[in-house]
């Protein structure tokens, strides 16, 4: 199964595509910041995960061949842009759990859907 993982700051994307890497190695997981675009928007993906911390962001126009789009809103410290070593460790314990969920609820239990964790 492949999945594509979408992020606003790079270091997001190698996070998510690390824990899922680990949780099954049958994956094949890659981050948009691993391939050229070229590559990534010519792919045929069972999931693309966005991961941002914005309340509405504007999904990338991916053009590729996906089955599912889910979106990994990060809550977590404000802005993307925050340094500050606190609200690394905020979003990387954030990251872990929606990338959990993901799993178990997608690929585990075969279930599709949305995570958005504001809402429940």
């Amino acid at each position: 199964m492949k999945i594509l993982v979408l992020a606003d700051r790079n270091s997001w994307a190698q996070a998510a595509t690390g824990m899922l890497r680990k949780m099954d190695s049958r994956l094949a997981v890659y981050s948009s910041y691993e391939l050229p675009e070229e590559e990534y928007l010519a792919g045929t993906w069972a999931y693309v995960l966005y991961i941002s911390s914005s309340v509405h962001p504007d999904f990338p126009n991916f053009t590729g061949t996906v089955r599912y789009r889910l979106q990994l809103r990060l809550s977590s410290c404000g802005p993307p842009t925050s340094e500050d070593m606190e609200c690394k460790v905020s979003i990387h314990s954030e990251l872990q759990l929606l990338i959990q969920k993901f799993y178990t609820d997608n690929i585990e239990n075969g279930e599709h859907y949305t995570i958005d964790p504001c809402c429940g």
